[in-house]
């Protein structure tokens, strides 16, 4: 398994993820939304972003597949007293990305889930 990636939720900072088919970057350009899932067992996400509502979270080069999540100090401040709460601030959680185009209005879940973790 690989490192998880790492979000500082009191600081600026990134990461991406590049979509694979048979082993090669996957076109998206015909994504007509991107959404990303923080989760734990058994999936009920615990906090989500998309391109639709949350655009200024990405920065993505979907011809070549690649998907990148932004966040500022501020992205998470409507979760963290949430989180906080239910003791899933800390810790790693799984993350998965929804790809929405014509074929899949309802999303289809990369299946390659990953593993984040939220620090301050």
């Amino acid at each position: 398994m690989s490192l998880p990636e790492i979000v500082h939720t009191g600081y600026d900072g990134s990461f991406q993820r590049t979509v694979l088919e048979d082993g090669a970057a996957k076109d998206l350009s015909e994504a007509t939304a991107v959404a990303i899932e923080f989760f734990d067992d058994p999936g009920t996400a615990i906090c989500s972003f998309n391109t639709t509502d949350n655009a200024a979270n990405f920065d993505n080069t979907l011809a070549t597949g690649i998907i990148k999540f932004l966040w500022t100090s501020s992205t998470f401040t409507a979760y963290l007293a949430s989180l906080i709460a239910t003791g899933k601030f800390s810790g790693r959680h799984n993350a998965r990305l929804v790809i929405f185009d014509a074929s899949y209005p309802d999303g289809y879940v990369v299946p390659e889930p990953f593993v984040v973790e939220f620090r301050r």
